[in-house]
């Protein structure tokens, strides 16, 4: 009876990164970074613009901003309240039917 020939599995071997992508990733990382620290908002371009102000007038620009920011959560809040209480379960058990 001649021998059974087991056959090897072929692994394939994890390769290091080549060299061609390496640069790649590079510049994705980069643009990533500089996305990332860009003011989107642009609040420097508009205090930048500012003419100059005194002390009061710099106190209430920032506590009139800072006023405006709270006012959007709490109703950001309130709208993500309303959503996840009303909606979500009026779409879930609107949508199945008995």
């Amino acid at each position: 009876m001649p021998k059974s020939r087991r056959t090897t599995r072929n692994h394939r071997t994890v390769r290091p990164l080549s060299h061609k992508s390496l640069p790649v990733i590079e510049k994705a990382a980069t643009g990533l970074f500089h996305w990332v620290t860009t003011d989107h908002s642009g609040l420097s371009q508009s205090l930048s613009a500012m003419p100059s102000m005194g002390f009061i007038d710099c106190l209430k620009y920032t506590l009139c901003r800072l006023l405006i920011a709270i006012f959007c959560s709490v109703l950001s809040g309130i709208l993500m309240f309303i959503l996840v209480a009303y909606v979500v379960p009026y779409l879930l058990i609107g949508a199945i039917t008995w």
